[in-house]
């Protein structure tokens, strides 16, 4: 504050002090000229000119932001290579993050290309009667290790899409959920077939 306020006396003292001899200064007196451009121009306009301020202002303090990141990991296994003898396996490890962290929603999108559904996206196959080549098999939790009794998942997924969404209650930092449901990869497509 103390700063800011000499800053403000010196630059009101060099608004004072004279930029350059204007004729008014050095004895002469303004043309008809001079006078009738300094009477057209507005009154602010000629208190600006006589005098430069320069002030500091205060701002808002420079913080880092900074948070913990949030450590999800999932990995998915087809164990029987494309027979869908049974449901294809996906691990969700949660490591968590700042104190108090919870996983509360996990989306997995198999639309891997282009959007919409086309060549080399993945779709799960939950009906035998869907788009899915061989056997169908439905979402199924095989284990759910979580630190707290109270925790659940519940699954929402269409056959025949490629999203999955996960909602976790009481999720925490080195939960484990192991799940299956069959995957099927578009290899070839046409609308008007379901196999």
């Amino acid at each position: 504050m103390f700063l800011q306020e000499q800053v403000s006396r010196f630059s009101r003292w060099l608004g004072k002090a004279p930029a350059h001899s204007s004729p008014r200064s050095s004895g002469q007196p303004l043309s008809a000229a001079g006078r009738r451009a300094r009477k057209c121009q507005p009154a602010s306009a000629h208190r600006r000119k006589a005098t430069r301020t320069a002030m500091l202002e205060a701002m808002e303090p420079r913080c880092l932001m900074a948070a913990d990141l949030i450590q999800i990991g999932s990995t998915y296994i087809e164990e029987d290579l494309g027979s869908d003898a049974h449901g294809d396996t996906f691990y969700v490890t949660f490591s968590g993050g700042a104190a108090g962290t919870q996983l509360t929603r996990l989306e997995i999108d198999g639309d891997l290309n282009t959007p919409g559904f086309g060549l080399g996206d993945l779709f799960f196959d939950t009906l035998e009667s869907g788009r899915g080549a061989d056997h169908a098999f439905p979402f199924q939790i095989e284990q759910l290790n979580t630190a707290n009794p109270n925790a659940s998942v519940r699954a929402f997924v269409e056959d025949g899409s490629s999203l999955l969404v996960l909602e976790f209650t009481n999720f925490v930092a080195g939960d484990l959920l192991v799940f299956s449901i069959d995957v099927d990869e578009v290899q070839y497509w046409d609308p008007s077939q379901t196999d």
